[in-house]
């Protein structure tokens, strides 16, 4: 993908090398999350919703975000009570989805409560 510096462009240009013409839903956990962020800031017209899974929050957004997202987290995931303030001063439309006693990848801990 040749050309990208940094993440702010790779997802857009990624999406551009597969030639999607759809808004899609990304989905990401923790770090990706500092990939899905610049996505939904740059081109939010691309992105039909987003599934973060303690994904990290991109603090330099100006204006709330019409991504409709879904974010998960463990009960033991210290980001869970941090972010709820950050998820609601970026997404207009978010909703948030708790795994019980499940650390910061929760989807290890119960494979079942992930699907």
């Amino acid at each position: 993908i040749g050309d990208v510096r940094g993440r702010d462009g790779f997802l857009q240009s990624f999406i551009a090398a597969l030639k999607i013409s759809t808004p899609i839903v990304v989905i990401a956990a923790s770090m990706g999350g500092s990939y899905a962020m610049p996505l939904m800031r740059l081109a939010p017209q691309d992105v039909a919703g987003y599934v973060t899974v303690a994904g990290m929050l991109d603090r330099q957004t100006s204006k709330l975000l019409d991504v409709p997202v879904l974010a998960v987290y463990g009960t033991e995931d210290p980001r869970l009570r941090a972010d709820r303030p950050a998820l609601s001063a970026t997404f207009r439309n978010f909703e948030i989805a708790v795994i019980d006693d499940a650390p910061h990848a929760c989807y290890l801990r119960d494979r079942d409560a992930a699907d």
